[in-house]
């Protein structure tokens, strides 16, 4: 996957906050009035809280390995997925390969991988699209299930479709992405 720049926005944001913490750790040497206690704990607070995020986004953008495949749908409901997607001129790739890291409880063990490919990837959106059109079959379902647990502790967002949402997918599909964009943004109203 080619990324446009070299930081995104929260990477960039990380590096501020980062030489941020640096200068208030400076400046608790330097003071003597008696807040530098104050001052190196902000500092310090500051600089964790940087490497998280950053470190948090190196981890977002690793998990995209492969960006596409081939243009072979495996569904009658992929290939309107696809026609959709061409026809309203949103970029898609297809099947992507998706690699984490497998949880056992709290521990994430680093070398032993789990792959998985969605049906696609919006790269305008950073959402990724599940078409579950066999949700009937019982191993299938515990797949999905799978899946939903792996994106969710990786926050990774995607947009599930059903078959029988196909029939009225322009809706249904701007719907689900206005709401990823109101919960993206925290726009999200629970009172109404």
């Amino acid at each position: 996957m080619i990324f446009q720049h070299r930081f995104s926005t929260k990477q960039s944001t990380a590096i501020f906050y980062f030489i941020f913490g640096l200068i208030l750790v400076y400046i608790s040497l330097d003071v003597k009035v008696g807040i530098e206690k104050v001052v190196l704990v902000l500092g310090v607070l500051f600089i964790f809280h940087a490497a998280q995020e950053f470190a948090f986004d190196i981890k977002r953008k690793k998990v995209i390995k492969n960006p596409y495949k081939t243009n072979r749908y495996e569904s009658n409901g992929e290939s309107q997925l696809a026609d959709y997607f061409k026809k309203r001129n949103i970029i898609f790739y297809h099947h992507p390969q998706l690699k984490f890291n497998r949880q056992y409880g709290p521990l994430t063990i680093p070398f032993v991988n789990k792959k998985f490919e969605p049906d696609f990837y919006l790269p305008e959106f950073h959402i990724y699209i599940e078409y579950n059109g066999m949700m009937d079959k019982p191993e299938y379902k515990t797949r999905v299930e799978e899946k939903r647990k792996y994106y969710k502790m990786n926050d990774i967002e995607y947009i599930e479709i059903l078959p029988e949402q196909l029939n009225n997918l322009d809706w249904v599909f701007m719907q689900k992405l206005l709401e990823r964009f109101k919960v993206r943004e925290g726009l999200e109203r629970k009172w109404r």
